[in-house]
């Protein structure tokens, strides 16, 4: 069983488009651009479910258009209609824009390159203009591109290369 950790969030299957069974889907991110896989995640009550593309395309920044391999007609285009879509995490090959998923980030080991593990991730703070990780440990790090080197989606670890005089 696929567990929700493993899976970004993608979009959600907003309306369906024309007569073939193809949804639209309304874009969270651009994460499906790092997309290295044929198979999507829909939420269909409380389960994901695989489906697998058989066609994409954009129809303007924010939605994408897709056809699934068993999704032939309106009628069965209409039943997934609300789904969110998701996609594994380890079939995403952009580590640094998922970064702005933060939430998904709870719960992982924070790695310095330099000092080894500094603490595990209980909460993020998204409230002012500075990420900020608060860590078990009572520390609080600012979440910035610069400072990520790596994302370990298996081993549930953030790798980071700070600055001196941080911790």
């Amino acid at each position: 069983m696929i567990r929700q950790e493993e899976t970004i969030l993608l979009g959600k299957i907003t309306k369906s488009h024309g007569t073939k069974g193809e949804v639209e889907v309304k874009m969270q991110n651009d994460l499906f651009m790092s997309l290295e896989s044929d198979c999507l995640l829909l939420c269909l009550d409380g389960i994901l479910v695989p489906f697998f593309i058989n066609e994409e395309r954009y129809k303007n920044d924010e939605t994408l258009l897709l056809s699934f391999c068993d999704i032939q007609t309106e009628k069965q285009a209409q039943k997934i209609l609300g789904a969110e879509v998701y996609a594994l995490r380890q079939d995403i090959t952009s580590d640094i824009e998922i970064a702005d998923d933060h939430q998904a980030l709870i719960g992982y080991q924070v790695i310095d390159t330099e000092r080894g593990s500094i603490g595990t991730i209980r909460d993020i703070d998204t409230s002012t203009i500075n990420t900020l990780l608060l860590l078990d440990n009572d520390l609080i790090i600012p979440l910035h591109d610069d400072f990520l080197t790596d994302i370990d989606y298996s081993s549930r670890t953030l790798t980071l290369t700070l600055p001196q005089g941080l911790i």
